[in-house]
């Protein structure tokens, strides 16, 4: 079977007819291991395919806040496809592991220079959990001169900077097909999460890693697949921007 590392976007199902690893290599030694495609962002025309021009930022399992972007080559399994969960048959990808490290996201098409890229979170912090009668505190962050305040509005994420830069975005992240109104309103729940900041793009400016969640809920995720991944990149933004916003790959079919 091929090696996953366990996560809480599993969406995809990979399948082996033969064994693709020995399932018992020695924890320090680098395995090739299943590529997560809800974990990878693709900018401008770039395609999920095997080659070498990938960048990932892989972080210490004990010390999240210490990371790194590195260059990795991403091969396609020579024994393993996956079933998404739109029902397409695809091959599944893998890349070589980083033992004691986890790959946080895989990008392609940003100008990145390999070498330490701090995450600003000791932890991952929630910005909504569950059904929040009230609103919940907002979410400060900073990094260098600007300050950061992430809270949910509604259904969307509201995202404030301030600092040498100000700005204020509205980043939708839930879509309510009017259900919310004909059910028990204690169904409806969100779990947003802020799981990476750091400068990802090298422009002073922080970028955000969010997970957001509407699992069994009256309202859904606008990604196509739940939980969503978002990458906010300040260096993509418009003017006042906070960042563009980038959907991981997921279950999307290839363009």
């Amino acid at each position: 079977m091929v090696k996953a590392i366990p996560t809480v976007f599993l969406l995809a199902a990979c399948t082996c007819v033969l064994p693709c690893f020995p399932s018992a290599a020695p924890q320090n030694i680098p395995t090739a291991t299943h590529l997560n495609r809800w974990e990878v962002f693709l900018l401008d025309n770039e395609r999920l395919e095997p080659s070498d021009n990938g960048i990932g930022v892989f972080c210490k399992t004990d010390d999240t806040r210490r990371c790194e972007a590195v260059r990795i080559a991403v091969a396609q399994s020579k024994c393993c496809r996956e079933t998404l969960s739109n029902g397409q048959d695809v091959p599944a990808f893998e890349y070589v592991s980083r033992p004691g490290e986890r790959l946080f996201m895989l990008v392609k098409g940003l100008q990145l220079r390999p070498g330490s890229i701090p995450n600003i979170l000791a932890e991952r912090q929630t910005i909504a959990e569950n059904q929040q009668p009230l609103p919940a505190d907002p979410v400060s962050v900073n990094l260098g001169t600007e300050m950061y305040r992430l809270r949910m509005d509604g259904l969307n994420l509201l995202i404030e900077e301030s600092g040498n830069t100000n700005a204020k975005q509205t980043v939708p992240l839930f879509i309510d097909d009017k259900r919310c109104n004909q059910i028990d309103s204690s169904s409806l729940r969100r779990d947003v999460r802020l799981e990476w900041a750091g400068d990802l793009d090298d422009d002073q400016r922080a970028d955000f890693l969010i997970s957001a969640s509407a699992y069994r809920s009256c309202v859904r995720v606008v990604s196509p697949q739940d939980p969503g991944l978002f990458l906010i990149l300040s260096s993509r933004g418009g003017s006042g921007e906070v960042g563009r916003v980038i959907e991981a790959v997921g279950i999307r079919a290839q363009p």
